[in-house]
């Protein structure tokens, strides 16, 4: 939830990335994922954005700009960017052929997460 750092600011973000790296941690930062401003429970029940493959998109809450800025403030880390893997431009797929892929308007299902965790670590396999 980096929206809630509007307040404070990435100020602390290097720091805390440069006192990990000092520790011998690999870091990655994740940028903000999809967020709705309706939860996808009644967008699914509205059959919003639905269209015949089975998939379920609708708009983007925020700014791209934020993951920029996120992507900015992390650059001695390596940024995961989840847009991409949910969202063309401003719509972002909800509910795929299996199901849903968020609990609410920005928690993943098991599923989501599981497409997630798949798309920003290509290596990772399940049976890890």
């Amino acid at each position: 939830r980096w929206d809630e750092l509007r307040d404070r600011g990435l100020a602390g973000l290097s720091d805390t990335i440069r006192r990990l790296e000092a520790k011998g941690y690999k870091v990655y930062v994740l940028g903000q994922s999809p967020m709705f401003t309706f939860d996808v429970k009644v967008l699914d029940y509205r059959r919003a954005g639905e269209v015949p493959a089975g998939d379920a998109r609708w708009f983007l809450n925020f700014s791209r700009k934020q993951n920029e800025a996120l992507r900015a403030a992390s650059a001695q880390a390596d940024f995961i960017d989840p847009l991409p893997a949910f969202c063309d431009e401003n719509l972002c797929t909800y509910k795929d052929p299996q199901g849903l892929l968020f609990a609410d308007y920005g928690h993943f299902t098991p599923l989501g997460s599981d497409l997630a965790v798949r798309s920003y670590f290509p290596l990772y396999r399940a049976d890890q």
